[in-house]
């Protein structure tokens, strides 16, 4: 609606719905101009309802009449109404609704997760696995929580269990109770109950706590639920001593005795159950381990120009063979673990006396002619005879090489073969292997290519040129070197036969495989890897993937995984008698995994 005035234009404000509620509150903040009134003195606008419509109050002596209808308000020229923005003054700060926003957001998100736990834990069906157990396995597990594990070669599985740990906590705390009626506390019997159920089972917490804690300082990767079975079956001596005490109130001695005799047998078996063999004595990323035929020792080679020798039964090491000025990328012992070869950056391959430590020979630019380096190294099952492949560097021609290391260096290669990378696919071998019984040699390539050559001659009989399409990190024979397994980047192992390079199986990941090793006992199958290097320092440890991964060899189906590394897992062996293995990674730590009863009993229905 319009206001008129005589002889003077008008001028019209448009106002929507939410300004003209808000306007008769403005009071003094609206400011007149050219109409002899300042702001000081305009104290209040009356109210709508008090200004008669098609009214204006003359500026110089009232405060304005405001006629304000659903549509517009209109107020001669004349009078210099002038009408700051409600918007200005009322909008918040963009500060103040993005931080609104974000407390929002951070609101919901909670609530939804909060909504996702509850249901996670309100699904009995999630717990239904940690409470299926025999009865036998609980009492067997109950009756050996008190004998500490003598037998480290084959450690006892931790469990994953909570039933046998639950009935330990709700004993002890009918214990406890029964403790506290005796020994005449004055307590109710609501409050007995309830301090009974608190200590208990705040114990249990807390012991599952510093359980966790020790893992994670001990390199041992032990999740929440096997810390509290681990901590649930350790207070059955508990139940034991508080149970005994009850018959020797007034002599506490008898107590004590129990305490640390019979407690001190389940801490003892809690911590060697824990306990990790680590075997840490290079300052780099691992790139190579090797066993013996016996087994007593480990051979490690790494980024750091040293080559180490382990005792694998208590992890000391006898010592380190020093001479390469790179890295070493490749160790091999002889069959009668008298002498070792190793390969490294440095251009050179060296033949070391075992026992000594002492370098026989090294085969070079100068002793044989090597001019690239050697990044794997493998002696022949008559320990005569050593295979390598040499690479591209310095605009040199890559070679499959045999060396006998009865002859001089300085005679040269018996036997040497070049693969010009023009000739297979613009590729170089990396990874070379003696076949079945020393006739043949399998090479393994930068682009994923697989060649079996023929070992007296080298000429070509086999090739895969499709399984991989990425380089061959690894590659290892079955004990009976019948089968072949290697392991790419493109994130997957493949089964070959040894013989004719035919692909029997694949065994996916999702980073990339730098190991892969098939077991000596059973029908399984173990593959190692991790993200890049690179990109380590910026992703946890449960996002890289640095598991030792265990698949049936013939279902392809992975089974299950083993954690502790903190970095990509570089290179895995197995023990010849396959209770045990080891792996090296990134981080520099070898760690040695010796398979708990259960495996090792463990009979495979397939066969």
């Amino acid at each position: 609606m319009e206001t008129e005035s005589s002889g003077e234009p008008a001028v019209t404000i448009e106002m929507s719905e939410t300004d003209t509620e808000s306007f008769e509150d403005l009071g003094p903040r609206v400011a007149l101009a050219n109409g002899g009134v300042t702001q000081a003195e305009v104290t209040t606008i009356p109210s709508i309802e008090e200004v008669p419509e098609g009214t204006l109050v003359n500026p110089t002596h009232d405060p304005p009449a405001v006629n304000i209808s659903n549509a517009s308000l209109t107020v001669p020229a004349s009078s210099g109404v002038v009408r700051r923005s409600i918007d200005s003054e009322f909008r918040p700060s963009e500060t103040t609704i993005a931080a609104a926003e974000m407390v929002h957001q951070m609101v919901s998100t909670g609530k939804e997760k909060a909504k996702t736990w509850v249901k996670a834990y309100a699904n009995l069906d999630n717990l239904r696995p940690h409470f299926d157990v025999e009865p036998r396995t609980v009492v067997n597990r109950l009756i050996q929580s008190f004998v500490p594990i003598t037998d480290l070669s084959s450690p006892e599985k931790v469990p994953t269990e909570l039933y046998g740990p639950l009935v330990t906590s709700l004993t002890l705390v009918a214990v406890l109770q029964m403790n506290m009626k005796t020994s005449n506390t004055s307590l109710e019997e609501a409050t007995l109950i309830e301090t009974a159920l608190t200590t208990c089972f705040g114990y249990w917490a807390f012991l599952s706590g510093v359980i966790i804690g020790l893992s994670y300082l001990c390199s041992t990767y032990i999740n929440k639920i096997q810390a509290c079975s681990i901590a649930g079956y350790g207070m059955v001596s508990h139940v034991v001593v508080s149970f005994l005490a009850e018959f020797f109130q007034y002599d506490r001695t008898p107590f004590f005795m129990f305490w640390f005799t019979i407690c001190g047998a389940s801490s003892a078996r809690m911590a060697t159950t824990m306990k990790p063999t680590l075997l840490q004595g290079h300052e780099r990323s691992l790139t190579q381990i090797k066993y013996n035929r016996d087994g007593d020792l480990l051979f490690s080679t790494s980024k750091d120009k040293s080559v180490s020798v382990w005792f694998i039964d208590n992890g000391e090491r006898l010592g380190t063979y020093e001479g390469h000025q790179g890295s070493v990328w490749g160790v091999d012992p002889n069959w009668e673990t008298t002498h070792l070869v190793t390969g490294g950056a440095d251009f050179t391959v060296r033949i070391w006396d075992i026992e000594t430590g002492k370098n026989l020979t090294t085969i070079d630019d100068k002793n044989g002619g090597l001019t690239t380096s050697a990044k794997s190294v493998k002696f022949s099952y008559c320990g005569n005879l050593i295979v390598f492949p040499s690479g591209a560097e310095m605009r040199q021609t890559p070679a499959l090489n045999v060396f006998d290391i009865r002859q001089p260096a300085t005679q040269g290669p018996v036997k040497r073969q070049e693969v010009p990378k023009s000739d297979y696919q613009d590729s170089v071998p990396v990874k070379t292997l003696w076949g079945y019984n020393d006739e043949t040699i399998i090479s393994g390539n930068d682009n994923g290519n697989l060649y079996i050559w023929d070992a007296r001659g080298l000429q070509l009989l086999h090739k895969d040129t499709t399984s991989h399409d990425k380089i061959i990190n690894d590659m290892q024979l079955s004990k009976d070197k019948t089968m072949l397994i290697t392991a790419s980047k493109d994130k997957s192992a493949k089964l070959f036969d040894s013989t004719d390079l035919n692909n029997l199986k694949v065994y996916k990941s999702q980073v990339p495989v730098n190991s892969a090793m098939i077991s000596p006992r059973a029908n399984h199958v173990v593959i190692g890897g991790g993200q890049d290097a690179k990109d380590v320092t910026t992703t946890d440890a449960r996002d890289g993937k640095f598991e030792a991964r265990f698949f049936h060899l013939l279902m392809e189906q992975e089974f299950g995984s083993i954690k502790g590394h903190f970095g990509p897992i570089n290179t895995l062996a197995f023990h010849p008698d396959g209770k045990s293995y080891c792996s090296g990674a990134e981080d520099g730590y070898i760690r040695v995994h010796k398979f708990d009863r259960d495996y090792l009993a463990y009979n495979d229905d397939v066969f």
